[in-house]
């Protein structure tokens, strides 16, 4: 569950970092352009995808980690056709 939720924070670092450069790029071509009203609307836009992502973490972060455990701890004791009569070494 550690798991899911280091790479679900990562997620949102990198989601978040581009926001922050979309919305400085806004910024300054609010500077050059003087309209404010679409770097609110730009602010308001990220705020919406982000609150949309943490949400889909929480919902998502129990069924990862389950799915991770499984796949790890599963174990196929069945040698491949291919790999029989082969010899180490």
């Amino acid at each position: 569950m550690k798991l899911a939720k280091t790479e679900a924070e990562k997620e949102i670092s990198a989601f978040r970092a581009e926001q922050d450069a979309r919305l400085k790029q806004a910024q300054e071509a609010a500077d050059k352009n003087d309209s404010s009203l679409d770097v609110v609307a730009l602010h308001r836009q990220a705020d919406q995808e982000m609150a949309v992502m943490a949400k889909d973490v929480q919902t998502n972060a129990d069924k990862v980690a389950d799915m991770l455990i499984e796949v790890v701890t599963k174990v196929q004791m069945v040698i491949p056709e291919a790999r029989k009569g082969v010899k180490a070494g």
